[in-house]
């Protein structure tokens, strides 16, 4: 019979397998490289990111979405 600390290492290989499947799939659905300004707005951001702020990157990928259920997933 499994102690606590079996049961909790198992929780522990569940969740680090779920996130490395997350990061995973959201590296095969990136499809923008960073070229030194927001992929939003255009503002200059540091070498190797994409977006100035995490509200350009939500408006990205909202807009993203929509254009793929728009253009059907191109």
């Amino acid at each position: 019979m499994s102690d606590d600390a079996d049961m909790a290492d198992g929780k522990i290989e569940a969740a680090i397998s779920d996130a490395i499947a997350h990061v995973r799939h959201k590296m095969k659905q990136a499809s923008i490289s960073p070229c030194n300004a927001c992929h939003f707005c255009g503002e200059w951001v540091k070498a190797g990111v994409l977006f100035c702020d995490t509200f350009c990157r939500e408006d990205y990928e909202a807009q993203e979405a929509a254009r793929k259920r728009n253009n059907g997933n191109r």
